[in-house]
């Protein structure tokens, strides 16, 4: 057994298994008596309680013919937290098991009686209770009934304020004039009346004189002989309510009137007693009961602690600053999911992945949790409400598979950049090798750590007697509440801990850890979000005390994502959560959540006989293969490409004159400015001897590496028959053939080629299809077109290129300025998609035409530069100044 759980031969591994065990033991041994659950000691079965349900109300005069019912066990939380916190939590629950104060109910069953027609009722408008309190959640839905756990008759909650169908309650109507002799009482003058006339005829006025007796009745009858309705005081009230309070469950507590009032109900009115018990440990019970006048009970409300603070300002208070952290974190997540999105560094196929099981996950939760409402087979009512829980469960999924696509999107995509030693093992499990060694040695040590964080847990409880355990209103049992519990509780657990580990710990680790690249800062921040978001998700209190174990707890979890990964952390805090969530099912004396912890251990040694068996016969690490997502490669290959262009960018760079080459009477400026990293113009100065020089612009179709390679070719080419010729047209011939016997079909070059002659003062070239060369005569101040025929180099074979090209010859004066240009100068589009335009560029270099090449090369470049604005270059630019003299 210690070759399976040892991870390795490291003793590390050993002592490890030894923490587990121990944590086990605290676990199981210490935390009933840390937890109030243990408390709940039920000796009546729902059913029974259903049943005495129905006989009492039925002994109350309420017809339940229509209605459909639940039982569950609750807890009168406001008691428990209270109690916890203020005699420490081991105390109260060591109170509580002892039952030497029986007017402290910490349990109680509820029959709630569901109405189908309830929406169509009156009285539907009422929303406070006869406490003057709001209603619980869903209280609106019907009557509810509440009895202690061994059976009691406590409360009738009738948030509708429903009047029994019969009204008229003898007995306490005689218990509110008459005294008990012998078990028999004192004959009231009702004979002869009906129901119907007796709730016409009595009514509440508090305002009468307390007195009773038999003037009461003597008085009682004077009016009913004369047709006289009767008035009910304060005194009689008391006595009704104190009637209907003494057959309860809290007979046996001393009660103190407080005051009475009326409340109105349909056309008649009621009368409200609240009492106040003596304090039982420091808890003070509120009881409203409300009477109408014929007797009848209609509602009866118990309130712990209804006037003492709780701590529940600090508690909105704390909890209001989680939920603003929460939604600025959420928001910080979505920018950072855009932002990488952007960047195209998202693995959307696993993303997406997991955003459909999520949202499934999150489907299938919320329809358990709802299962009783979803009736489709039942009445009208009930198929509206399946469908309408149906929509809202659609939404509800939707929601989260997007909301969890943005988290583990931008969690894996962060992780991946600057921590990426943490998704190792995840990497197995995401690529679908599952039954190997690294899987499995991770299961089996999360198993081990989820025993520790348990022993941990249940230590803290015990060194933090001030942090009070909250058990969820809506149920204290998972039986009942849900259906098919042990599943519920995985899927709950599932997505709570997912989240909690994408958010804190992947996306807000690997956030701090890429800027400190510090181990303790890094923890230090994980460790106070779990303080936060406390990491467990159960009612916890007060606020400070919360904060602290969440810190704590949280540290041990930080301490496992540090020296692991992220797969044991996720799978040690799920097995975690399922320890402390299925504890209901041993903690609690007799409980019916025992199969859901039984399920819940099954599922754990299934979990250990596949780890182990993969560590025994999986595959080992070395052999399995290695994942790298596919935007990571693409990212990769873009990179290279990206470093592949800049150094063709170097190389193209490097085949234009590095330097301008000089020449007498000549005045040389030059420049190029590719769109893209590569681009196809071309220029080159070539000294031919001591007073020429060879002049050479062009522009290769297309743009990219294929435009700068055809440019290299047509320099490689000029520079080979430079020297071999005079004539710039025969040189372009020459080029023509050569070009188009080795280049792509399509692919074409315009091109200026000339000599200049300082010493005969002239200008000789050929034009093959490119811009015309702009000559400006400084004596006439006057700008011509110098435009000689010619076809683009490669469009045509040798005889049509030959006939098509000519040659001309321009003389230059001192201070004649030669422009040449490629069309991407005049051809560059403003914001409004504006062309340049060759009318603006001769206007500017006739306005700059006395200035030096440099000068003039400035001006003409800056102007189209200001033209072009925030609009994107789509082409080349290149122009090449020469000024004579």
């Amino acid at each position: 057994m210690a070759g399976i759980f040892s991870f390795s031969s490291d003793s590390r591994d050993v002592l490890l298994l030894l923490l587990g065990l121990a944590g086990a033991v605290v676990f199981f041994l210490l935390y009933p008596s840390q937890h109030p659950l243990s408390t709940a000691e039920i000796s009546t079965e729902a059913d029974e309680i259903e049943l005495r349900s129905v006989e009492q109300l039925s002994s109350l005069g309420y017809s339940l013919s229509d209605y459909r019912t639940e039982v569950h066990l609750r807890p009168y939380s406001v008691m428990l937290d209270s109690l916890q916190r203020e005699m420490g939590r081991q105390r109260a629950v060591e109170v509580l098991r002892a039952d030497t104060n029986p007017g402290l109910k910490a349990f109680y069953w509820e029959v709630a009686f569901y109405d189908p027609f309830s929406e169509e009722d009156g009285n539907v408008e009422m929303s406070v209770n006869s406490s003057g309190d709001p209603p619980s959640p869903g209280e609106n839905a019907g009557i509810r009934v509440r009895f202690d756990p061994q059976g009691n008759f406590l409360e009738l909650r009738n948030s509708l304020n429903r009047l029994p169908r019969q009204l008229l309650d003898r007995e306490a109507l005689a218990r509110a004039f008459g005294e008990r002799i012998d078990d028999t009482l004192v004959s009231l003058p009702i004979q002869g009346q009906t129901d119907s006339a007796l709730t016409r005829r009595l009514y509440f006025d508090l305002e009468q004189p307390v007195e009773g007796g038999p003037s009461r009745l003597q008085a009682m009858r004077e009016n009913f002989s004369r047709g006289q309705p009767f008035r009910i005081n304060r005194l009689e009230a008391e006595r009704m309510a104190r009637h209907f309070m003494e057959q309860s469950g809290w007979a046996r507590s001393t009660f103190a009137r407080d005051t009475v009032f009326i409340r109105r109900v349909e056309s008649t009115n009621s009368a409200v007693v609240r009492f106040h018990s003596a304090p039982v440990e420091g808890q003070q019970l509120r009881l409203d009961v409300q009477i109408a006048p014929t007797g009848s009970l209609l509602q009866m409300n118990a309130a712990w602690n209804p006037d003492r603070p709780n701590g529940a300002t600090w508690g909105t208070v704390a909890g209001t600053v989680e939920n603003a952290v929460v939604v600025i974190f959420l928001l910080g997540c979505l920018i950072l999911f855009f932002y990488r999105l952007r960047a195209r560094a998202i693995d959307t196929r696993s993303a997406l992945v997991v955003a459909i099981l999520s949202g499934l996950g999150i489907a299938g939760f919320f329809i358990l949790q709802n299962i009783a409402s979803f009736d489709l087979f039942g009445d009208a009512g009930g198929q509206f409400e399946a469908i309408f829980l149906l929509i809202g469960t659609g939404i509800m999924a939707a929601a989260a598979s997007v909301g969890f696509f943005i988290l583990f999107a931008t969690s894996d995509s962060v992780t991946r950049q600057h921590w990426p030693q943490k998704l190792a093992t995840y990497d197995y499990i995401r690529q679908g090798t599952v039954f190997n060694k690294p899987v499995g040695s991770v299961v089996l040590r999360s198993v081990t750590l989820s025993l520790v964080l348990a022993g941990i847990w249940t230590l803290l409880l015990w060194a933090m007697q001030g942090l009070y355990l909250g058990i969820p209103e809506g149920g204290v049992f998972l039986d009942g509440t849900a259906g098919w519990p042990p599943f519920y509780v995985m899927l709950h657990n599932s997505w709570f801990s997912f989240t909690a580990v994408l958010g804190i710990f992947l996306i807000l680790g690997s956030l701090v850890w890429s800027r400190s690249r510090s181990r303790l800062w890094t923890g230090a921040a994980m460790t106070l979000a779990c303080g936060v978001f406390f990491p467990l998700n159960i009612a916890a209190g007060p606020a400070g005390p919360e904060f602290l174990a969440g810190c704590l707890v949280g540290l041990a979890l930080t301490l496992i994502y540090l020296k692991w990964d992220f797969s044991t952390l996720l799978i040690s805090l799920f097995l975690f959560l399922g320890l402390v969530r299925t504890a209901s099912g041993w903690v609690a004396p007799d409980s019916p959540d025992l199969y859901v912890f039984v399920t819940f251990l099954v599922f754990v040694l299934l979990l250990i006989s596949a780890a182990s068996l993969a560590i025994l016969m999986g595959e080992e690490e070395r052999v399995l293969p290695r994942y790298v997502p596919e935007y990571v490669e693409e990212l990769a290959q873009e990179e290279r490409i990206k470093q592949e262009l800049v150094i063709a960018r170097e190389v193209q760079q490097s085949f234009l004159p590095t330097r301008i080459p000089r020449l007498a009477s000549l005045d040389l400026a030059a420049i190029c400015q590719p769109a893209h990293e590569t681009g196809g113009d071309y220029y080159d100065l070539i000294p031919l001897d001591e007073h020429r020089m060879a002049v050479a612009i062009g522009d290769v179709s297309g743009k990219g590496i294929q435009a700068a390679f055809y440019m290299t070719f047509i320099k490689g080419i000029i520079h080979s028959l430079c020297r071999e010729t005079d004539s710039p047209a025969d040189l372009l011939k020459k080029t023509n053939r050569l070009f188009f016997d080795n280049a792509q079909k399509g692919t074409f070059i315009s091109l200026v080629y000339g000599i200049i002659d300082t010493r005969s003062r002239t200008f000789t070239f050929a034009r093959a299809g490119h811009n015309p060369a702009l000559h400006y005569d400084r004596s006439e101040d006057r700008i011509r077109e110098l435009q000689p025929g010619g076809l683009g180099i490669g469009l045509t074979r040798e005889e049509s290129f030959d006939l098509n090209i000519h040659q001309t010859t321009v003389e230059l004066e001192k201070d004649d300025i030669l422009l040449l240009y490629t069309d991407g100068i005049v051809e560059a589009l403003d914001e409004e998609r504006r062309f340049y335009g060759a009318v603006r560029l001769r206007e500017l270099l006739k306005a700059h035409g006395g200035q030096t090449s440099k000068g003039v090369l400035d001006s003409l470049f800056e102007d189209v530069r200001e033209f072009v604005g925030e609009a994107k270059q789509h082409d080349d630019m290149t122009m090449v100044v020469i000024r004579y003299g």
